[in-house]
């Protein structure tokens, strides 16, 4: 067991027993990203259904947050997170501001890496114009 954990860590790499995962991620987080901040801004981009933001409410309480999903069901899901210190947005940043269309395919989480289609057999795959912003012009509206 030490002899591959020390190969391992020859190699940049480090293994974590998965009981351990979400504390070591919590850690990883609040110490090495947000360099012990108290209460850090954050920007959730791609903020899904919102697993991040519910992730970051655990470590920081007070901060604030910024998520962005572009796709419409995800989007409604994740309104219902918004409060005085989350605010949620339904449009993607980009360099500047315009419609562009996305297809959305239709996927099921399975676990933290793996994702599956819904169906081989039917089609679930949507279309929708969503809105781009540049992340300053956010930034100057929501100060």
């Amino acid at each position: 067991k030490k002899l591959i954990q020390k190969i391992f860590n020859f190699f940049g790499y480090s293994l974590i027993k998965e009981k351990n995962f979400k504390n070591y991620i919590e850690h990883l987080i609040k110490d090495r990203i947000f360099n012990k901040l108290e209460n850090p801004v954050i920007f959730d981009v791609g903020a899904h259904t919102g697993e991040t933001i519910k992730r970051f409410r655990k470590i920081y309480k007070n901060c604030e947050i910024h998520s962005f999903e572009p796709q419409l069901k995800n989007f409604k899901e994740l309104k219902c997170l918004e409060d005085q210190l989350t605010k949620v947005n339904n449009f993607v940043l980009g360099e500047k501001n315009k419609l562009k269309t996305f297809l959305f395919a239709e996927m099921i989480a399975i676990n933290f890496y793996k994702f599956s289609n819904t169906s081989s057999k039917e089609n679930h795959n949507v279309i929708e114009k969503v809105k781009v912003e540049p992340l300053d012009e956010y930034v100057r509206k929501n100060n």
